[in-house]
């Protein structure tokens, strides 16, 4: 649609040049909208959720086939075309690199009843790094006055570290370990 709409702003964009030929119509000034308004409508698609940010590709992708869509518009055909293939050969080979060499890698989810304490997460963050375990984000579930529930999501790329940090873990009496689990 994002294409589809790009291409026909800058056909009309040109059948307003040829359609008034002694009117002052730049060609360029419609493409040049569509390609700015898209980018802003790409910038509401990226939200931040904690440590993550997403919505990256999306809007990089919407902004991407707004301009395919332009150059289509314009006629150029052959530049829309080598266009298109880039964009769909770096998306997918970015994609099976991701999945083969940062997603390959064991995530782990660790979900934790800790004293409500600021300095209880601290020591407990404290004791993650010591078991060279590397944490992604934090998700705080719940909070009572006493405990907090948390997931931490993390990458842990042996099992070495996964046992010092279960050790580590069970040692302290201000936590509560309710599950480890290895995700895929």
């Amino acid at each position: 649609m994002v294409c589809l709409g790009a291409c026909v702003a800058m056909i009309t964009n040109e059948y307003l040049y040829f359609q008034f030929p002694d009117a002052n119509i730049d060609v360029a000034r419609m493409g040049s909208y569509v390609i700015s308004g898209i980018g802003f409508l790409g910038a509401g698609s990226i939200i931040k959720d904690g440590f993550r940010v997403r919505g990256l590709t999306t809007a990089a992708g919407l902004w991407v086939v707004a301009c395919l869509g332009v150059a289509v518009g314009a006629g150029f055909y052959w530049a829309a075309l080598f266009g298109g293939l880039v964009v769909f050969m770096v998306l997918v080979l970015l994609k099976l690199m991701e999945s083969k060499f940062i997603s390959g890698r064991n995530r782990t989810e660790i979900e934790l009843r800790i004293k409500n304490t600021p300095e209880t997460m601290a020591e407990v963050m404290t004791d993650i790094g010591k078991a060279g375990v590397s944490v992604k984000d934090i998700d705080i579930q719940s909070t009572d006055k006493k405990w907090t529930e948390v997931i931490i999501y993390t990458t842990i790329t042996n099992k070495l570290a996964m046992d010092r940090l279960k050790e580590s873990l069970k040692k302290r009496e201000d936590v509560k370990v309710i599950s480890i689990e290895i995700v895929k």
